[in-house]
């Protein structure tokens, strides 16, 4: 129904907010357990828990099967976490965006750093090699896609700077706050439980997507030394240190704005 100042849907209920956190959610859905056994593994439930918003595309309990047998196990050794943390970070993007938004988009920069790749389909669309098989699941501090792959950091395309997952309004100085501000409030909470990667790797995505962005209202010397500082991290080997340098430049830009 058209309005000068916009559209109106008329439904036959009264919809309530959502209650249930992102693991909450998905574990009711009954088909992600090997997910949440990862993220539990990797110590990223805490963040998953937090007050976000985060986007995840989950990968359902069968498209884990579908991965070369013993895959999923040597993941979960001890010795691998870093790496099965940067693929789980991988399905993650910071901010709360449906489907809609989501296909108006090329690409989108992950919280581990790579972009994924969206493409429409006539029977929906792909992520990277995935199909999307489920939309729009919502929970209290974001919202959930179902793919039926696993998504691999090392099969990220070659995107140049990836868009960042957010509306066009959102590429102005608001959203550059927005973004940092969501960051610092899932990265504190994981920094203080003892899980400082996945500090280092909320903050990293939050100044990869700001950088992504267009139309910021950042000076140029700001914009650098971020990049800067991304680059830095990238070759730091103490997660506590490389937490640290993110949070500092993360402060250091919300000054600006």
């Amino acid at each position: 129904i058209g309005c000068s100042n916009g559209v109106i849907h008329v439904i036959d209920t009264v919809l309530m907010p959502a209650t249930q956190t992102i693991p909450q959610v998905a574990a009711a859905a009954g088909q992600f357990g090997t997910l949440l056994a990862a993220a539990d593994a990797a110590g990223l439930v805490p963040v998953l828990s937090g007050d976000g918003p985060l986007t995840v595309f989950a990968p359902t309990d069968e498209a884990f099967r579908a991965l070369p047998k013993g895959t999923v196990s040597n993941l979960l050794q001890p010795a691998n976490i870093d790496q099965l943390k940067q693929i789980l970070t991988y399905h993650v993007v910071a901010g709360r965006v449906y489907s809609e938004d989501a296909l108006g988009l090329p690409s989108a920069a992950t919280v581990a750093g790579p972009a994924i790749q969206i493409t429409p389909t006539d029977a929906g669309a792909n992520i990277n090699n995935a199909r999307l098989v489920g939309t729009d699941i919502d929970a209290s501090n974001g919202v959930i896609h179902v793919i039926d792959r696993v998504l691999l950091p090392s099969d990220a395309p070659d995107t140049g700077r990836a868009t960042s997952m957010k509306q066009p309004a959102d590429h102005r100085s608001g959203s550059v706050k927005n973004v940092l501000l969501g960051a610092i409030d899932q990265g504190v909470p994981a920094f203080n439980s003892g899980h400082h990667q996945a500090c280092a790797d909320i903050y990293m995505g939050a100044l990869q997507s700001v950088s992504a962005m267009t139309n910021t209202g950042l000076s140029e010397q700001s914009l650098n030394g971020i990049n800067a500082t991304i680059q830095s991290c990238q070759r730091m080997h103490s997660s506590t240190d490389k937490a640290w340098t993110l949070r500092r430049r993360i402060d250091q830009v919300l000054m600006e704005l």
